[in-house]
């Protein structure tokens, strides 16, 4: 039997499709490759010394193969339809007086990104799904094209636009208004087909809502808790006149590093070592500032996913060794389960919150 039947017949026999077989080669060979390039790269004129030993970058891509199949727990890394659980009115928990700063939120980091392949896709839970698991904070991206403003992750297309994203926001705080969702609103990708600004664009599709209240207008300081409930606060991160918090502005800190070479544990742990830095000076200081951290990362020999799968569980045990519990701001995700959500709601000083 030719070797091509014989490939057809055990991914029949296995429900797979040829698509996961390329996946598979096209991993194994960029792995490989990868460790190939560093090792060369690492080489200085003496053969014997190498900043990067060969023997170590291939065993890293070695066990980086091998443990390609394996996935950590869907507690901490999530990417089926739904969260297994909802907390939907943890906010309730915490008292009116405290500031925004001082609460530890689980956030997701480019929210709407469900469609373009492994490469583009960073969330698996839909916007409305996803406040119900607990998160608060939302990383919204949009492109400016024809006076709309549709939802992008660089060029791929997320079939949203910000309005439907807003209806879905304030359909949730509705329902649950002792909530309050932080939007954060980034530009992204070529404007095009425009008869006006970004800004005159975005402030059409907030209009209504300030109206209605249920937008937080007073942007030259951190609200409490009890100033915002069942409102949405937006962090600006485009040019304009002021529409929302500075997102670059004295109130926020920000960790975004998000280039990740290869997977290759020394790249991981690099990754790692800014995330966790971000969060010990979050956890020690105690002055008005929302720390955000972004725990994704990615780049064509690093997708998304596979860096969430190794990131997440780290995240994890580090929120759960921290005793007593500090506040850490807060954590942008890429496919957060459902445990690793709620170590971080537990992180608010409160106690252990019961999923519904």
């Amino acid at each position: 039997m030719s070797l091509f039947l014989y490939l057809s017949l055990f991914f029949s026999l296995h429900s797979l499709s040829f698509v996961h077989l390329f996946v598979f080669i096209f991993r194994v060979v960029v792995v490989t490759a990868t460790a190939l390039v560093l090792a060369t790269a690492s080489q200085t004129t003496s053969r014997h010394d190498l900043s990067v030993p060969t023997n170590q970058l291939l065993s890293e891509a070695k066990r980086e193969f091998l443990n390609m199949g394996g996935r950590p727990s869907r507690s901490v890394f999530d990417t089926t339809a739904f969260p297994s659980r909802h907390n939907t009115d943890w906010m309730s928990r915490i008292p009116d007086h405290v500031s925004l700063a001082y609460i530890t939120i689980p956030g997701t980091h480019n929210t709407m990104a469900h469609h373009g392949g492994d490469m583009a896709e960073c969330q698996a839970w839909l916007l409305y799904s996803q406040l119900q698991a607990g998160i608060r904070y939302l990383d919204i991206r949009c492109r400016h094209f024809r006076n709309g403003l549709p939802i992008h992750h660089g060029l791929k297309y997320q079939h949203a636009d910000f309005p439907m994203v807003l209806r879905e926001t304030v359909r949730f705080l509705e329902e649950f208004p002792t909530e309050v969702v932080i939007m954060r609103v980034k530009k992204e990708f070529q404007s095009a087909e425009n008869t006006q600004d970004f800004e005159d664009t975005f402030r059409d599709c907030i209009e209504e809502y300030i109206e209605r209240n249920q937008l937080w207008t007073d942007y030259a300081i951190m609200p409490k808790l009890g100033d915002i409930r069942g409102k949405i606060v937006i962090l600006q991160d485009f040019r304009g006149s002021p529409l929302g918090m500075d997102y670059n502005g004295i109130y926020f800190s920000i960790e975004d590093r998000w280039k990740v070479p290869t997977l290759l544990e020394m790249h991981i742990d690099r990754k790692w070592e800014y995330v966790k830095r971000k969060l010990d000076v979050a956890s020690q200081n105690e002055d008005n500032v929302v720390y955000i951290t972004y725990t994704s990362g990615t780049s064509f020999w690093a997708w998304p996913h596979s860096v969430a799968g190794r990131i997440n569980p780290r995240l994890q045990n580090y929120i759960l060794g921290r005793k007593p519990k500090k506040r850490f701001g807060i954590l942008c995700m890429d496919f957060p389960g459902m445990a690793l959500i709620e170590s971080i709601l537990n992180s608010n000083f409160l106690p252990k919150i019961q999923s519904n």
